[in-house]
């Protein structure tokens, strides 16, 4: 879970911190957070999908048709 907290007032600008578990993650103005939250949880729903085909293993099958070896002249 994000948490957003007020850290600091300077010359005027409130700076707020983005935290999870205990741990900062980014630290900006208010919108900068919430923006920073945003792309944090797209990028997490984003890597739980599994969007390649080729992380899913497929068994394909190949046909080989061999020639039948050519009647020789004699």
């Amino acid at each position: 879970m994000l948490d957003t907290r007020l850290v600091a007032l300077i010359r005027g600008h409130a700076m707020y911190e983005v935290v999870e578990d205990g741990r900062t993650l980014f630290t900006g103005t208010l919108p900068e957070c919430r923006r920073f939250e945003m792309l944090h949880d797209e990028k997490r729903v984003d890597a739980m999908r599994n969007k390649r085909r080729r992380d899913k293993p497929e068994a394909k099958i190949f046909r080989i048709h061999g020639r039948l070896p050519a009647a020789s002249a004699f």
